[in-house]
C-alpha cells in the first residue's frame, strides 16, 4: 500500500509530495518546492526514506522552484512531460518573471508521456492549465497537480494554456476517479470523489458548458 505526505508552500499554498510504500524505503518526490525543502528533508531522514525520482505535475514556478536543489542534493532524475520543457528554461512561461525572479531550471533527465508507467506511476496526460500538464496514478491514489481542486479547477488563462485542452482533460480524468481514490491536489487538501460532487460546481459547470 502506498502513503502520502505532503509539505505546503507558505506563500502559494502549493503542495509538494513524498509518495512511499509501505515495507520499502524508496520514495518519489513530487512537485518540489525550495522552501518546503527543509521539511521535506527532515521527514525523509526520520522515516529512513530514499527518493529515487522527482516527477513534476506540471512547469509553474510554485511547482518546480526545488527541483534542482532537491535533484543535487539526493542526485536523482526529474521527470517531466515533453511539453513542459520550455517551462523549465523560461522565467516567462514558469511564472516567476512576474514575481520578482528569474528561474531557469535544469533540463529533465527524462520525458513521460500519456500511458508511461514510471516505478509503478501511471502517467496521465492532461493538457490545458499547460500544455505537459499531467496526473499520476497508483492504487488508489491519483496526483492531479493543478488540473482539479476540491472546489474549483486550473486556471486556463495563463500562458500556453487551454480553455478546451482542459475541458477535455476534466473529463478524461473523471474516468479515473471511483468512490476510493483519493485525489491529490496541487492547492488545497486531499479529496474524495463524494467531496467533489458536493463542493466543486465549477467543474460540473465548466465540462457540461
Amino acid at each position: 500500500m502506498y502513503k502520502f505526505k505532503n509539505f505546503v508552500h507558505p506563500l502559494f499554498a502549493s503542495n509538494t509530495y513524498v509518495i512511499y510504500k509501505e515495507n520499502s524505503n524508496e520514495c518519489i518526490i513530487i512537485d518540489p518546492t525550495d522552501i518546503a525543502f527543509r521539511d521535506l528533508a527532515k521527514f525523509l531522514e526520520n522515516n529512513n526514506l530514499k527518493p529515487i525520482s522527482i516527477i513534476n505535475t506540471h512547469g509553474h514556478y510554485d511547482h518546480i522552484s526545488g527541483i534542482d536543489l532537491v535533484r543535487e542534493t539526493y542526485k536523482i532524475p526529474l521527470y517531466i512531460h515533453k511539453n513542459e520543457e520550455e517551462f523549465l528554461r523560461n522565467p516567462e512561461l514558469n511564472l516567476s518573471i512576474y514575481l520578482g525572479k528569474n528561474l531557469i531550471i535544469k533540463p529533465a533527465e527524462y520525458y513521460v508521456n500519456d500511458n508511461d508507467e514510471i516505478m509503478g506511476f501511471k502517467i496521465i496526460h492532461t493538457p490545458g492549465h499547460t500544455p505537459g500538464s499531467i496526473c499520476l496514478k497508483v492504487e488508489n491514489i491519483l496526483i492531479v497537480g493543478d488540473l482539479i481542486f476540491l472546489n474549483s479547477i486550473g486556471r486556463v488563462d495563463l500562458p500556453l494554456s487551454s480553455e478546451e485542452d482542459m475541458r477535455n482533460s476534466l473529463i478524461k480524468i473523471l474516468n479515473y476517479i471511483d468512490e476510493d481514490t483519493t485525489i491529490l491536489p496541487g492547492h488545497g487538501r486531499s479529496f474524495k470523489l463524494e467531496d467533489l460532487k458536493r463542493e466543486n460546481e465549477i467543474l460540473w459547470s465548466f465540462i457540461n458548458f
